[in-house]
């Protein structure tokens, strides 16, 4: 859910990823995972095979690709609701972060990458 997503500020994109490539009920979006933290890559399935790709480009692409769903989906929240309210502020406070390109933006960079080696059972 994308206001439950938004509600963790900060971790929204950490949140957004978690339930879009970790949700245990769509097994086809186990799509991507880290199997060693000294890598610099990781590994992506394409729907045919597993390529292994660039850690640092792969993450960016991640947080940009969150960034612009949480966007269109923060554009439909009227705001009208308490959920929908704590939702948009949630959002807002994150792009801020963001646009600051503070240690929060580091910190998320690896918490992704945690996720996506802590998780990696998941797509084997």
């Amino acid at each position: 859910d994308y206001k439950t997503a938004m509600y963790g500020a900060t971790k929204c994109v950490l949140r957004l990823i978690s339930s879009i490539y970790f949700n245990e009920s769509k097994p086809e979006n186990h799509s991507i995972y880290i199997s060693n933290l000294r890598s610099k890559y990781v590994l992506v399935y394409t729907g045919k095979q597993w390529n292994v790709e660039n850690r640092k480009r792969v993450l960016s692409d991640l947080i940009e690709d969150m960034t612009i769903l949480l966007e269109a989906k923060a554009n439909e929240l009227t705001g009208t609701t308490r959920s929908e309210q704590k939702a948009l502020r949630g959002y807002e406070r994150y792009r801020e972060v963001k646009e600051l390109k503070s240690d929060h933006m580091n910190e998320l960079e690896e918490d992704i990458m945690l996720l996506l080696f802590n998780e990696r059972h998941m797509c084997l």
